[in-house]
């Protein structure tokens, strides 16, 4: 099982570092006010292929801006709700195209898209802790957030069964890759935990 899982991870980053050398012109027009000219193209939410390759061909920027027009200026529109909760289902497919969505959503002025894109990722750390993980490092992106609770006033009974899952989960990450992956993980998980649980004896009527 473990080396299905390790080919696995291996098919996919090639996939992500193409993809994601394919991005640098975009990275690159941040500074020139790209983002702000951006213009939000009609997408439509089908399968993590497609998303892929809008995402490739139009640009992070772009697609994210489409995801989310018209929508909550805080979390977003329907299409990019819809996107998410692909991405919470654990499917790696998802995963994978979350990583580009992820350079769009850091750079959108407007909405918390990657706030609670964080929050996708953070919910499929207990289904696909592979995947989530194998997002860190050389792709460019941390899954601190990820591992940090990054939820909005969750209740005592959803953490704990949440720990007790992820943490779960997380012990099938195993081998000298992403072995230290999975530490750290863990770590940041155990230290968000401890400040909830502070918070609460502090604040014991807040769902913080």
């Amino acid at each position: 099982m473990t080396g299905w899982r390790s080919d696995k991870m291996n098919m996919g980053s090639g996939k992500i570092k193409a993809l994601l050398s394919g991005l640098c012109l975009f990275c690159l027009m941040l500074n020139a006010g790209f983002v702000a000219g951006a213009q939000a193209k009609e997408i439509t939410v089908t399968t993590a292929e497609k998303m892929m390759e809008d995402c490739k061909r139009e640009g992070p920027f772009v697609i994210v801006n489409a995801l989310t027009k018209n929508g909550n200026k805080k979390w977003g529109g329907k299409k990019w709700n819809e996107t998410l909760e692909k991405i919470v289902s654990g499917d790696p497919k998802w995963i994978d195209a979350s990583a580009c969505l992820s350079i769009g959503a850091a750079f959108n002025p407007d909405i918390e898209t990657l706030h609670s894109l964080h929050i996708a990722w953070a919910k499929a750390l207990s289904k696909s802790p592979w995947e989530i993980l194998g997002l860190e490092g050389e792709y460019g992106i941390s899954t601190a957030a990820a591992c940090s609770m990054p939820f909005e006033q969750p209740e005592p009974a959803f953490v704990e069964a949440y720990m007790k899952d992820t943490l779960q989960a997380l012990k099938t990450v195993t081998g000298p890759v992403m072995g230290p992956d999975r530490e750290d993980c863990e770590r940041h998980l155990k230290d968000a935990y401890e400040r909830y649980k502070n918070r609460k004896e502090q604040f014991p009527e807040s769902g913080n």
